[in-house]
């Protein structure tokens, strides 16, 4: 199975990242993408690291890595705007499962290309637990499947006719090594 996570990272985490990372320029897009993957704690990259353990091949979009996309527009596009280069991304990966882990990233015309042209597409599931509005509550009725951390969420959506499930917050372990637990440590570590 090929699944393609189409996410957003909390901008801290990414100036964290390329102040770590002050090569980053030389690096492709594929290489620089994989680093930050491997390197993040957030949802996107605990996800992709999974599917990939379980013998998924599974890739991942940072749509608000602004060094990220420009490396892809200038590695295979050329020319376009921030919804041309996802539907490029999505297009060349060709998956069979799109995750949205970041409705925002989308609009409805965005959704409704990569259901026409991404032929290898089976199914587009997305992630929302937090606020909505219309503008989302719409986009999420174009997803054949939406995943919640609320209850209420999760019954709200499908009362709007969104097939929504419950699935509860989780921790990756594979970060414990990570952490450095002596209480006298000098460096404070703080984990969200």
């Amino acid at each position: 199975m090929r699944m393609l996570l189409l996410s957003s990272l909390y901008p801290g985490n990414l100036k964290y990242f390329y102040d770590k990372n002050l090569d980053s320029n030389s690096f492709t897009y594929n290489e620089l993408n994989d680093r930050l993957i491997n390197d993040t704690t957030e949802f996107a990259g605990s996800y992709c690291r999974t599917f990939r353990k379980s013998g998924i091949e599974a890739g991942c979009i940072i749509g608000n890595d602004k060094v990220l996309q420009n490396k892809w527009f200038t590695e295979n596009l050329k020319k376009g705007n921030a919804f041309d280069i996802i539907f490029s991304q999505i297009k060349c990966y060709n998956p069979e499962v799109l995750w949205i882990d970041d409705i925002n990233l989308v609009n409805v015309d965005l959704l409704s290309k990569i259901r026409q042209e991404v032929k290898s597409l089976q199914l587009i599931a997305g992630y929302h637990c937090s606020p909505y509005n219309k503008r989302i509550v719409d986009l999420l009725r174009k997803l054949d499947i939406v995943f919640t951390c609320i209850p209420g969420i999760r019954d709200e959506f499908i009362s709007f006719g969104i097939n929504a499930i419950h699935i509860y917050h989780g921790f990756d372990t594979d970060f414990l090594p990570k952490i450095d637990m002596r209480l006298n440590s000098p460096e404070k570590k703080i984990i969200f």
